[in-house]
Parts: structure tokens; C-alpha cells; sequence
């Protein structure tokens, strides 16, 4: 129990460290602004899914099908309605790589090609919309369940604290239910917690 703990405790003071630079050093604009005005729009299509800026937490929810999966946290979607086909990477957790192929790789793959490929799903995306290699980072549901949590329930995942400063109230719920799921996964040596 005092290791949850102590993980609590580090990510809340990460979040308030975060919280005080950013306002030593102020941004030259505003967060909020760019996700309001940020556009889902494939080349030639008139279907459009905006921001709502009078939102409370500026997040979006998108319904879209899983059309290939690249690793157990990366995959590509079609956006419903005839939209752009984009890259999504499963926020505040990282799976297993499988190029190289790391230990539970190839597991974390299948269980989401057997679980997503070829069905619609939603996507729900928070103040940090895109990574460094422009993949959307989101929250994705199917079945009314978390993906993102569970390949953490299954030892598939770890969570992912690197863009901690970037979330909306939503994403911070997120991010401490996902830290009491993987230190569920540890304890009961699942996956990746199986050989640690």
C-alpha cells in the first residue's frame, strides 16, 4: 500500500510543479485556444469535427473504425461519416513494442487486433490531441470499456506519466485510476509484471 501511495504522491507533485512553471513561464498562448479551433478534415471531405470551445474541459469524442493495428497501443482509424484516416496512440500508456520486439510485444498486439480490428469504436481526446510523431493521443471505448485500462488490467501495459501536464480534469481521473489498475497488474505479476 505505501508504494501506491508514494506513486499518488509523485504524481501530484509532478502536476503541481507543472503547474507553477507554467506560471513562472506562461505559454504565448493559449492551450485552450488551439484545441478550440483544431480541425479533423481529410482532404476533400466536407465532414468536420470540431472543439466545442464553451466546453468545460475541451475534450472531443469521435466515432471511428479500427482499420489496422500497429502495436498493442498504436493503431489507425477511419473517422465515421467518410473522414480522414489518421494514427492513434492510446493515452498515458505504452505497451510493448514489437519492432524490436520487446517481452509481451506481440501479446499486447493481438489482444488489440482481437478486440478493435474492424469495429467502431470512440475515441475521446483531451487537451493533448497530438504526440511528437502526430498521432492522435485519446482515450478510446469500446463496449463501454476503457481499452487504455485494459491493457493495464492485463499486465499489457504501463502507464505513461510524459505528458501529465497537458490534461484536462478528465485526463488527470484518468491518469490516477490507471496508476491503481497497474499496481493491481503488479501484484498480481500479470503480463509484463510477471518477470519484475
Amino acid at each position: 500500500m505505501n508504494k501506491n501511495l508514494f506513486i499518488v504522491f509523485v504524481v501530484i507533485f509532478s502536476l503541481l510543479v507543472a503547474n507553477h512553471l507554467e506560471s513562472l513561464y506562461p505559454a504565448k498562448y493559449d492551450d485552450a485556444d488551439v484545441i478550440a479551433t483544431y480541425i479533423f478534415k481529410s482532404e476533400g471531405s466536407d465532414n468536420e469535427i470540431k472543439t466545442d470551445k464553451s466546453s468545460s474541459t475541451f475534450t472531443k469524442k469521435i466515432n471511428a473504425k479500427v482499420i489496422s493495428v500497429i502495436d498493442g497501443d498504436t493503431f489507425q482509424i477511419k473517422v465515421e461519416d467518410g473522414g480522414a484516416i489518421e494514427e492513434v496512440k492510446l493515452n498515458l500508456i505504452d505497451a510493448p513494442g514489437i519492432q524490436p520486439v520487446q517481452p509481451f510485444g506481440p501479446e499486447a498486439k493481438a489482444f488489440i487486433s482481437k478486440l478493435l480490428l474492424g469495429k467502431t469504436i470512440i475515441l475521446e481526446t483531451d487537451l493533448s490531441v497530438r504526440d511528437e510523431d502526430g498521432r492522435i493521443l485519446a482515450f478510446a471505448y469500446y463496449e463501454n470499456n476503457i481499452v487504455n485500462q485494459m491493457l493495464l488490467e492485463n499486465g499489457l501495459a504501463r502507464v505513461k506519466m510524459d505528458q501529465t501536464d497537458k490534461l484536462d480534469q478528465k485526463g488527470v481521473d484518468y491518469l490516477s485510476q490507471f496508476i491503481q489498475v497497474q499496481s493491481q497488474a503488479q501484484e498480481a505479476k500479470l503480463g509484463i509484471w510477471s518477470w519484475s
